[in-house]
């Protein structure tokens, strides 16, 4: 009686054992519904994929039930600005008794085509006056359909810094007759990827306004011109590719229009008044036929506000402030007696030159930005065929000069 009664008992656990591990199997997932690529226009966002939240999913006792998706890995491995195929899986969140044993996932595989070069412009979001330009010139069509393009396109920032530095509205430099040359001298036949150009320089092409831009590498990083660097912005369009740069790219016949204008109207003033007086010892001012520009120069340029507040801090009129001993110190101490690039005094920094004053500026790149005596260069230009200009948002001041200006006013 004994023995049947422990046969019995073991004959339950088997039944209850067998009936868990049927009831466990089939509720283990076995398969999820299968989805088709998608093809999406590059800088479409993660969330504008519309992955689904919810899939159906076949367990296997054949039962087909509804789970929930986690795409949160899926979104670390999406790059909406970078044209490729991304597997992107999704995670499946069981709940109740269905399991899943064997890590079924959701698997989307997302297409990111490029479109042509104007549209790709648009959708990046960073070139918006650079298409606005683009449009008021009717140069659409070069955009869309020409093969092959490699533009080198000024971010908004580097337009507004252009505008700024020539003192004139954007609806002015809309209207302006150069617009047309401008853009196309920042486009040239052939597409080529940063990197591959980058392999090749020093390297010269020609643009489709007919000039031609040259290429170097200066302190690891590609530089136009000498003065304008490439950014970390390249997009590839479906008829070539978007590389992204900090400055405006000026032609000559743009150049010669406008190179006055970089210098403002109360400094152009200032240092007409010292060449003509003979106590300036160079021409600042590259008029026809005048000075000797064999090594051509370099000006580090104030700002007329940054003129004005040290006016404004000696407690001066600007004329007033020419008119002292102080001041041509100053004025000649922003002037070094040969050409500079600035990609040329990036590779020297950190380095000191002396200025047509005596002293020496002291240069250094601080967070990839070159720094003169701690001013940051905010703009860059070649004036004519005579030298080069670098922008700055103060004034320098000789180190010999006392911590009190007004001090050394008086002196």
């Amino acid at each position: 009686m004994r023995v049947k009664r422990i046969i019995g008992i073991v004959i339950a656990l088997l039944i209850t054992v067998m009936l868990y591990a049927c009831g466990d199997d089939t509720s283990n997932i076995e398969s999820v519904e299968s989805f088709e690529s998608m093809d999406v226009a590059q800088f479409t966002s993660f969330d504008e994929l519309n992955l689904p939240s919810e899939v159906e999913v076949t367990l296997e006792n054949d039962e087909v039930v509804s789970l929930r998706v986690s795409w949160d890995d899926a979104r670390g491995r999406y790059a909406s600005n970078q044209v490729g195929t991304y597997q992107l899986r999704g995670d499946l969140i069981t709940s109740g008794d269905v399991i899943n044993r064997d890590e079924v996932s959701v698997d989307i595989n997302v297409n990111v085509y490029a479109e042509d070069a104007l549209n790709t412009l648009k959708a990046s979001q960073s070139f918006d006056l650079f298409v606005d330009l683009i449009e008021t010139a009717q140069l659409e069509e070069t955009f869309e359909e020409s093969d092959a393009l490699t533009i080198f396109a000024p971010s908004d920032a580097a337009i507004n810094n252009l505008i700024d530095t020539l003192d004139i509205s954007f609806n002015e430099l809309k209207e302006s007759d150069f617009l047309e040359s401008l853009l196309l001298y920042h486009v040239t036949e052939n597409a080529r990827s940063k990197s591959s150009i980058e392999g090749f320089a020093p390297l010269t092409l020609s643009t489709l306004q007919g000039e031609d831009i040259n290429f170097t590498v200066s302190n690891d990083r590609l530089t136009l011109n000498g003065n304008v660097f490439t950014n970390n912005m390249e997009y590839s369009a479906s008829n070539g590719v978007i590389i992204g740069v900090d400055d405006v790219l000026l032609p000559s016949e743009v150049l010669n229009e406008v190179a006055t204008g970089f210098i403002p109207e109360d400094l152009m003033d200032i240092l007409f008044d010292l060449i003509t007086s003979g106590d300036l010892p160079i021409d600042l001012i590259p008029l026809p036929g005048s000075g000797d520009f064999d090594d051509g120069f370099t000006l580090f340029l104030p700002t007329e506000n940054a003129l004005l507040n040290l006016a404004d801090e000696l407690d001066l009129s600007i004329e007033s402030l020419v008119e002292t001993d102080m001041f041509i110190e100053i004025i000649t101490y922003h002037v070094i007696l040969e050409s500079y690039l600035l990609s040329e005094l990036y590779e020297l920094s950190p380095t000191t030159i002396e200025t047509l004053q005596g002293e020496t500026l002291s240069f250094e790149v601080i967070n990839d930005t070159l720094n003169v005596n701690d001013l940051a260069i905010t703009g860059s230009e070649r004036l004519l065929e005579f030298g080069y200009i670098h922008m700055l948002d103060g004034v320098l001041i000789p180190p010999s000069f006392s911590d009190d200006l007004e001090d050394e006013l008086d002196e």
